[in-house]
């Protein structure tokens, strides 16, 4: 189901660094929210724990300012800790996304599998930078699985990898991308 939120006044939510501020991080049945920026740096957190997702919805309902605070290697999940549910981004703006990596799997995802669905989501002003490669803006690697990838758009920035990147998917192998 496409969940409509009232729209804000325009400004973004900036991000601090912060993974462990779970305040704006709400869910209701399998539906999660994140409405803030803190809420998207615990949502990272917990894929990197390793929880996937499956059969569930997060939903972005605010625009995200990532203040050009530096991750190293990808934000969310992990090389062996891929996401697998559905991420609606619900026509919302990551900007300032900054990633610094010397290891492969790098990007807003790290890793994602199984059926996961990213969509309606646009990045801007990305700085990605790496000396390995299976890196991409959204996602650095997807692996096994139908994963579908949908009305998602880079509309400035640069990416720069060792090998293997692509300004939304770094590499997908084997698998099946729609």
């Amino acid at each position: 189901p496409f969940v409509e939120f009232p729209a804000t006044a325009n400004a973004a939510s900036v991000w601090g660094g912060s993974r462990t501020d779970g305040s704006g991080f709400t869910n209701s049945g399998n539906n999660y929210y994140i409405t803030n920026a803190n809420a998207l740096g615990y949502f990272a957190q917990q894929v990197r724990n390793g929880t996937t997702y499956s059969g569930k919805t997060v939903y972005l309902t605010t625009d995200i300012d990532m203040n050009n605070v530096t991750n190293s290697e990808y934000f969310i999940g992990g090389s062996s800790k891929p996401f697998q549910g559905t991420f609606d981004g619900q026509g919302r703006t990551i900007s300032n996304f900054k990633l610094t990596a010397t290891g492969n799997r790098s990007g807003f995802f790290c890793t994602v599998s199984g059926n996961a669905v990213i969509k309606n989501l646009t990045f801007t002003n990305v700085n990605i930078s790496t000396t390995a490669g299976d890196t991409g803006t959204l996602v650095g690697y997807v692996t096994s699985g139908r994963v579908t990838i949908s009305n998602v758009t880079v509309s400035s920035g640069s990416l720069k990898a060792g090998s293997w990147c692509g300004g939304i998917v770094g590499t997908a192998t084997p698998t099946s991308i729609t």
